[in-house]
């Protein structure tokens, strides 16, 4: 069950960490892409997290599976702080493209 929770960090750490590599010119895609990923993946891992759940409960014979539910509510409240990593790397990203146009004339 600690699983299909853990599962639902995946997309965040992946937009901190290749983020920020975005930030270092280390990564090879650009920022928009890890963007799309982390969002897309965040839905799909939401899924395959319910269906992990439910699969737990059955097979340790719960009769009642309306917790499994709880994934979605989890999976909500993560993907806010997913939300705002986004938006402060995209700001972060404009200001330090702009610094550099501003050096470079």
């Amino acid at each position: 069950m600690i699983i299909s929770i853990i599962l639902l960090f995946v997309p965040l750490l992946f937009q901190i960490i290749f983020g920020y590599k975005s930030f270092n010119k280390n990564a090879r895609l650009p920022l928009i892409a890890i963007c799309i990923i982390s969002i897309f993946s965040q839905v799909i891992l939401t899924f395959v997290s319910f269906g992990l759940f439910i699969i737990s409960m059955v097979s340790s014979n719960e009769k009642c599976l309306s917790s499994s539910v709880g994934i979605f509510a989890i999976s909500f409240f993560i993907s806010i702080p997913l939300v705002v990593v986004i938006i402060i790397q995209t700001i972060i990203k404009v200001l330090n493209d702009k610094k550099q146009q501003s050096i470079t004339l």
